[in-house]
């Protein structure tokens, strides 16, 4: 036995359809989420540049380092004027670069380990660590 949908039944259903369609649409509209402001980046054509313009370079010491005299020069470049800050253990030494962002500070070692954390803050803000490991041994081989 086959079974035929009037003319009828498919126009309701088609219209049923369509209701129900326009219905989630405005729904939609009405319910979801806006959409974010367009937000507008100035930043500068060569980033390469703008994320390495602020660096620290230790020239000394190096890391790893094992030395017989307590006195060690702590020396390197970055940005000029930059306030520089060595901590050893747990002594702070602080001083600025010169105008040409140079710097060099004599600290003292104790005897054994010391961790040196070298950080440079600039006056924008931007910071860079850099840390070193010096062995001081008062024994020296002859």
């Amino acid at each position: 036995m086959e079974k035929y949908f009037s003319l009828k039944v498919l126009v309701v259903s088609l219209i049923a359809i369509f209701a129900l369609g326009s219905l989630g649409l405005i729904a939609y509209h009405i319910f979801a989420p806006s959409t974010p402001e367009r937000i507008t980046l100035n930043l500068p054509k060569d980033l390469s540049q703008a994320f390495n313009s602020f660096n620290l370079q230790i020239n000394n010491p190096d890391d790893e380092l094992l030395v017989f005299n307590r006195s060690l020069l702590v020396s390197g470049t970055t940005s000029p004027n930059a306030a520089i800050i060595v901590t050893d253990n747990d002594n702070d030494s602080g001083f600025s670069t010169d105008s040409e962002g140079n710097f060099s500070q004599v600290i003292t070692l104790e005897g054994g380990l010391n961790l040196l954390t070298i950080d440079a803050f600039d006056s924008s803000g931007n910071t860079k660590q850099v840390k070193r490991t010096v062995y001081y041994s008062q024994e020296q081989l002859p």
